[in-house]
């Protein structure tokens, strides 16, 4: 019997965070994710998850400044420190909740330097999640949604994971994007 997980990015967005994952449970599904839950605190996330005996499969790094558009820091040079603190609460703040992965959001780059940076924070990831048994996730965006967005294609991502070397860090593979633009 298939499983499903609700993305409360998608669904019931407009819902604070604790109803919306009770909406969930009640329309079926087995578990939940969210984009940036961090708004909410986490121990009452952690109780309506809890409660409702759902588990919150996984969450994404802040984007940055949104009013810059960001879309991710870790493969921003110069931005290094911003990147890591996001990496940071968005590990600390998962495992509060008993979430199993953390999305690490690359950012619009380009370049060499953006790949040794976006590298460098992985590790830093991996390593900082692997003392909470968490694993780190990063997806590609297809180049029409995410223009710029550094991760583009499934290739680079494996190459990115073969670089990095972290049994810890692990591709998420969205039909959706790689059906865009692979």
């Amino acid at each position: 019997m298939p499983r499903f997980s609700a993305n409360l990015g998608f669904l019931w967005a407009s819902t604070d965070l604790p109803d919306a994952i009770g909406r969930a449970k009640r329309a079926g599904f087995h578990a939940v994710e969210c984009h940036w839950p961090f708004e909410t605190d986490a121990d009452v996330v952690r109780d309506s998850l809890t409660s409702k005996g759902i588990p919150m499969l996984g969450l994404n790094t802040r984007r940055g400044d949104v009013d810059r558009q960001d879309m991710g820091l870790a493969a921003l040079v110069g931005r290094e420190k911003e990147a890591r603190a996001a990496i940071e609460e968005a590990v600390h703040y998962g495992r509060r909740i008993g979430a199993h992965h953390v999305h690490v959001m690359s950012g619009v780059a380009f370049g060499e330097s953006a790949r040794r940076t976006l590298i460098e924070n992985l590790a830093y990831a991996s390593d900082l999640a692997s003392g909470f048994d968490m694993t780190i996730v990063i997806e590609p965006l297809n180049r029409f949604d995410a223009p710029g967005y550094f991760l583009n294609s499934t290739e680079l991502a494996v190459e990115i994971i073969q670089d990095v070397r972290a049994s810890n860090l692990k591709l998420m593979f969205d039909c959706y994007h790689v059906g865009r633009t692979e």
